[in-house]
């Protein structure tokens, strides 16, 4: 068995969240936890996707939703 204080390389879990990244997109910007994105319908995801990613081009414009 593996030795659960063996660290992976940083470039292992990068790779796992970008496989997933459709669903972590959201949790990472604070929309959704884990648990909650693993219950949603397509449908839902993809809705919190969209808001994710909106909300993630304002926050790099530097400001809120006028500027």
């Amino acid at each position: 068995m593996e030795n659960c204080y063996t660290a992976k390389p940083q470039s292992f879990y990068r790779n796992k969240i970008e496989e997933d990244f459709f669903m972590w997109l959201p949790v990472i910007m604070g929309l959704a936890t884990k648990e909650e994105v693993e219950y949603m319908t397509t449908e839902q995801l993809g809705l919190l996707f969209e808001a994710a990613k909106m909300k993630k081009e304002i926050m790099e414009q530097g400001g809120g939703v006028n500027g």
